[in-house]
């Protein structure tokens, strides 16, 4: 179509297909390399929250914030997207990001700001029109929001967190959310949480899910 921010979408997509196989060298690599075309629309901010992801899971949590904070900082002067739907990328889509980024750390700081990022995305999300609203993520951001919260030891808050997708219908909990949700149960199996009663709780609670 020869445009230049479906040029960056695309790349951005191919940067998320790396990463749900692990490759972040290469998710990167196609991040930056969706940089040369991003508009003056929401793609450059994706692209940012892609690297932002790529740097976390790379473990590297300076990198992966100072990412986010300049997506943050480009989002009140972004323009209106040429397509919107699909190849738009919202202020709640953005703040979901930070949280699945930032959960893969280990730095208290960053494991705090995904809890509340997180936090944030679900409630803009509950507040929008069902148009605007995305189910799947939504429930995602609240398993995000409950591992950052394992993570520093809170289990009965990552818990009450993690309620409504426990309780959703079995045909809502796609395969993501359960994969996620076993990645929980392993975190609870960890070496902080031996001889924990309630941590051995959650963990059986959510190895019955999946």
């Amino acid at each position: 179509a020869n445009d230049n921010e479906l040029r960056a979408w695309v790349r951005g997509t191919e940067s998320l297909l790396a990463r749900f196989e692990k490759n972040y060298t290469l998710a990167d690599n196609l991040a930056q390399d969706g940089l040369k075309y991003a508009g003056a629309g929401t793609s450059t901010i994706r692209l940012l929250c892609g690297a932002a992801q790529c740097a976390a899971n790379l473990n590297n949590s300076r990198k992966a914030q100072d990412l986010l904070d300049q997506a943050l900082s480009l989002r009140d002067k972004a323009a209106s997207d040429s397509v919107n739907g699909l190849y738009s990328f919202s202020y709640a889509k953005q703040l979901y990001y930070g949280g699945s980024s930032l959960m893969w750390l280990d730095d208290p700081q960053a494991l705090k700001r995904a809890d509340r990022d997180a936090g944030r995305a679900i409630s803009l999300w509950e507040h929008e029109g069902d148009e605007f609203r995305s189910l799947d993520d939504e429930a995602l951001a609240h398993v995000y929001q409950a591992t950052a919260r394992v993570k520093v030891g809170e289990i009965d808050g990552a818990m009450q967190v993690l309620r409504p997708v426990i309780n959703l219908p079995e045909e809502r909990k796609i395969s993501w959310i359960r994969r996620r949700i076993s990645e929980m149960g392993d975190l609870l199996d960890g070496k902080q949480f031996k001889g924990s009663v309630i941590a051995a709780d959650a963990r059986d609670e959510l190895r019955s899910l999946t």
